[in-house]
């Protein structure tokens, strides 16, 4: 198969960070390692990146935005800093790679591998991202869910726990519960628990399903999460 010229540039000054005849991007970044050539602070906004072999790729600072990593491997990755808003991660192993201060808002995942992954001060924004099996990672700290919907950020530093089977899908963080599509302050789950009024909810609105269903869970909920942030 014939090649094409595909020059790789820094996102924020232009320079040029690599150049060569490629079958793909894909290619030419799997050409960078083999090269030991930096990628630090690489635009590949919107990039097909599936099934590339990017074990051990050095790639700090990158634009990502919108990039498809749909099967790639990507472990033991330098990627600190990284954005990668709006990737789509499905199948994508990530396992042992340093993704610190990285920016996952909007990321679609499902059997996204991140054993032994380093996360410190990650951004997640969506449910697919959450069901992510964190206690496989060897750091998880600073990390914070945003609900764009109720404008809410849940903060966590140990493993969010998600739970299926109930009569909605929850997600516990130490300061917050997700119950459906409400994120509400763990501080205020005891008052809601033990209280006859409506339950509070994104925007003060009374919503009796949620009041139920903490009353019945907040319990059993508080006990599966870890230390509460104040």
């Amino acid at each position: 198969m014939n090649g094409q010229e595909i020059t790789i540039r820094h996102h924020a000054t232009g320079t040029v960070l690599m150049r060569g005849t490629y079958t793909s991007t894909a290619a030419a970044l799997e050409g960078a390692i083999a090269s030991g050539t930096s990628l630090d602070g690489a635009d590949l906004r919107g990039a097909n990146l599936t099934n590339a072999m990017l074990d051990g790729i050095r790639m700090r600072y990158a634009n990502l935005r919108g990039a498809n990593l749909t099967g790639a491997n990507v472990s033991e990755a330098a990627l600190e800093s990284c954005d990668l808003r709006d990737t789509t991660l499905y199948g994508a192993c990530l396992c042992e790679s340093v993704m610190t201060n990285c920016d996952f808002s909007g990321a679609l995942c499902g059997g996204t591998d991140i054993a032994g992954t380093w996360l410190r001060n990650g951004l997640f924004s969506t449910l697919s991202a959450m069901q992510m099996n964190f206690r496989d990672c060897a750091l998880v700290a600073d990390c914070a869910f945003h609900d764009e919907r109720s404008g809410q950020t849940a903060l966590f530093s140990a493993p969010p726990v998600y739970i299926h089977g109930l009569e909605q899908p929850v997600i516990v963080t130490e300061s917050h519960v997700r119950i459906g599509a409400h994120t509400i302050p763990r501080s205020l789950w005891s008052a809601i628990a033990n209280d006859n009024g409506p339950a509070w909810v994104a925007g003060n609105r009374p919503d009796h399903s949620i009041f139920s269903f903490v009353r019945r869970h907040a319990t059993l909920l508080d006990s599966m999460a870890g230390k509460r942030v104040s």
